[in-house]
């Protein structure tokens, strides 16, 4: 992926792969750092069990919020990849066509129509009260990104996001009319 940033600043990002469901890790990997970008999440197709969606979107945001506000850090700003579906899921029905979403609208996570909308929900929810509520030793600003798809170039296998993609394109997604 490093190799597809032939800009000036390639030797300033490393990427990082740790495990959403465990501490150990995240204060090596945010170590010397001042920016960090959290976009791991579960995601696929066909439900599944919610403690899948749920305990790796939850638990992995609030591990990388914790290793960036631990003694000693240097970050300045965590960027994390939420989700529309973290504000709009379940609430076309009851506002008007015209509304404006902003930080206010919330999707309620005990009536959002699936696991990965309710962990969306309540991961960006989680980062946002860990960092109002936050004293640990060091303080760093959060934005969060609420895009609807997010797409690029395929390296190996499709992922979900792609599959979507594809079943629109060949006419196989249901909700999708002629």
């Amino acid at each position: 992926l490093l190799d597809l940033a032939p800009h000036p600043s390639r030797g300033q990002l490393e990427l990082v792969e740790a495990d959403l469901l465990s501490q150990v890790g995240w204060a090596e990997a945010t170590a010397g750092v001042q920016y960090v970008v959290h976009t791991a999440s579960p995601f696929f197709l066909g439900g599944g069990n919610e403690a899948a969606f749920l305990k790796p979107a939850v638990e992995g945001t609030l591990h990388v919020l914790r290793a960036c506000s631990r003694k000693g850090s240097q970050v300045k700003r965590v960027v994390v990849t939420s989700s529309t579906v973290a504000v709009t899921e379940g609430r076309y029905a009851e506002l008007p066509e015209t509304h404006v979403y902003t930080e206010a609208d919330w999707t309620n996570p005990n009536a959002a129509g699936d696991a990965y909308s309710k962990s969306k929900t309540l991961a960006e929810k989680a980062a946002w009260d860990f960092v109002r509520t936050s004293s640990g030793p060091h303080r760093f600003e959060l934005n969060v990104v609420n895009p609807s798809m997010i797409l690029g170039r395929c390296r190996g296998a499709p992922g979900t996001s792609v599959d979507l993609v594809a079943q629109v394109m060949t006419g196989k997604m249901p909700l999708i009319p002629d």
